[in-house]
């Protein structure tokens, strides 16, 4: 079996960069928005690792998928905010 390199174009990283009217949406935001925009979604995305973790715990195996791919579109849409800079 040989191993296939994934691609290191951001919006394979990252599919929230392949949807154009959302960045354009997330950029436009001033950078105290954004900043404090990434704050809420990093919290909420723990919050839902927690609730996959104890969903994993309790083999509630649909409800596993949906928090896990939960906390991971949130932290694509965090990303997809930019650098935030002072």
């Amino acid at each position: 079996m040989s191993v296939i390199d994934r691609s290191s174009r951001p919006e394979v990283r990252n599919p929230v960069l392949g949807l154009p009217a959302a960045v354009q949406a997330l950029r436009s935001l001033d950078p105290q928005q954004r900043a404090a925009l990434k704050v809420v979604l990093m919290e909420i995305r723990k919050e839902a690792l927690s609730r996959e973790r104890e969903s994993y715990r309790r083999r509630k195996g649909p409800m596993v998928s949906y928090w896990m791919a939960a906390a991971t579109y949130l932290k694509h849409i965090a990303h997809a905010l930019g650098k935030q800079h002072a």
